[in-house]
C-alpha cells in the first residue's frame, strides 16, 4: 500500500466496496484482533449477532459456522433504509502529514462513534438493538 499524497491519488480499490440500496460503498480493511474483541454475543434459533467494538456487529446465520458484517448508521442517523444515501466521513492521511475527510465507513475515525459496537439484544419481538459509543 502506497500512501496516498492528495486526494486524487486515493484508489479506493485499496478499501473494501459493498453495496447498500444500489449505492456503492467503501469501507477499510479492518483485521487488528486486539480492536475487536467481541463485548457480547445474543442469539435467536440459528441467528447469532456479536458485538465486536471496531469489528462492529458481525451477524450468522449458520449458528457461527459463517459470520457477515452488518453495516450501521453514521452518527447522525439511528435507522439504514435503502432508499437514502448516506455519508460516513473518514480521515484520509496523506503522505504529506496532512489528511484530507472522504466517504468511508471507517470505525476508527474520529467522527463515527456509531461504527463502535459494545452491544447487542435481539428483544422478543426479534428486533435487534445494537449499543455504540
Amino acid at each position: 500500500y502506497e500512501q496516498p499524497s492528495s486526494l486524487d491519488d486515493y484508489d479506493p480499490d485499496c478499501d473494501i466496496q459493498f453495496t447498500y440500496g444500489g449505492v456503492t460503498y467503501n469501507r477499510i480493511r479492518f483485521t487488528v484482533p486486539e480492536l475487536s474483541p467481541p463485548y457480547e454475543v445474543d442469539f435467536k434459533d440459528e441467528v447469532v449477532f456479536s458485538a465486536n467494538f471496531s469489528g462492529g456487529l458481525l451477524r450468522s446465520t449458520d449458528f457461527g459456522q459463517t459470520w457477515e458484517r452488518v453495516i450501521l448508521p453514521p452518527d447522525n442517523v439511528s435507522e439504514l433504509t435503502p432508499e437514502e444515501d448516506y455519508l460516513w466521513s473518514s480521515n484520509l492521511s496523506l503522505s504529506t502529514g496532512s489528511s484530507v475527510q472522504i466517504n468511508r465507513y471507517d470505525p476508527r475515525s474520529d467522527f463515527l462513534f456509531n461504527l463502535r459496537v459494545f452491544g447487542v439484544y435481539i428483544d422478543t419481538q426479534n428486533r435487534v438493538w445494537v449499543g455504540t459509543g
